[in-house]
């Protein structure tokens, strides 16, 4: 399994080439390097340590539980602007909402059951009493 850094690493250097690509083909000219130095911060925290936590987490959470966390990050955005912007949400907004919320029932609670066969073999203790090995002695 790859270290959740060098994931990072690679897709940065990946979308800020391409980014860099299409700034050049579009000729996009910045000479304030003040924005530079801002868009870097900002893409350092808003895209490289949300991929490095999302990894870490899918890592030691596993997938559905980090996916499932993962999903109430907008609720406690929409949660956040309500109170910093003091404004009533629309007709729209309450129906978008809701629907959010019944999708994030369905994805969290999902079950995914399958048989568990080992198509190699491996070379490790194990006993078949534990959560991982239910396949026949």
């Amino acid at each position: 399994m790859k270290d959740p850094l060098q994931v990072v690493v690679i897709k940065g250097f990946g979308s800020g080439m391409g980014s860099l690509l299409i700034s050049i083909l579009l000729g996009e000219r910045i000479n304030n390097f003040i924005y530079i130095i801002a868009a870097l911060i900002l893409g350092f925290f808003a895209y490289g340590l949300s991929i490095f936590f999302y990894i870490y987490a899918q890592r030691y959470l596993g997938v559905a539980k980090t996916s499932a966390y993962y999903a109430i990050a907008p609720f406690i955005s929409v949660g956040l602007s309500l109170l910093i912007f003091k404004e009533l949400p629309t007709l729209s907004f309450i129906i978008a909402l809701v629907i959010m919320i019944i999708g994030t029932y369905f994805a969290s609670t999902e079950e995914h059951y399958h048989e568990h066969h080992h198509l190699l073999t491996h070379k490790h203790s194990h006993s078949h009493d534990d959560r991982h090995h239910r396949h026949a002695r």
